[in-house]
């Protein structure tokens, strides 16, 4: 394993426009990565890891929600990097209740 790192993402999207003067504009709200486990770490087959990583929503942050044209979306994205593999990614998104 050569790591494991998660970036937390709130993200505002709107789009302007239609048809070929449609645009979309993106505004970062928030956003903090880690290196959830560092290079060198290894596992055997079977084994069972359990790891907790508690990311906090900014207070007075803006909950999730989506119209038409618009949204405030919150995601986890997580890249484990195998040494002689190909990277694993994924971005889960998360429901921000305020």
């Amino acid at each position: 394993l050569k790591g494991i790192q998660l970036r937390f993402t709130g993200k505002e999207v709107a789009v302007s426009g239609s048809g070929s003067t449609q645009t979309t504009h993106s505004h970062t709200l928030h956003e903090e990565s880690c290196d959830w486990l560092e290079g060198g770490t290894s596992f055997h087959a079977g084994q069972e890891v359990d790891q907790e990583k508690i990311f906090e929503v900014p207070e007075g942050a803006a909950p999730s929600f989506r119209f038409s044209s618009n949204r405030v979306e919150w995601t986890v994205h997580l890249r484990i990097e195998l040494s002689g593999w190909p990277d694993y990614v994924t971005t889960c998104t998360l429901h921000v209740i305020g």
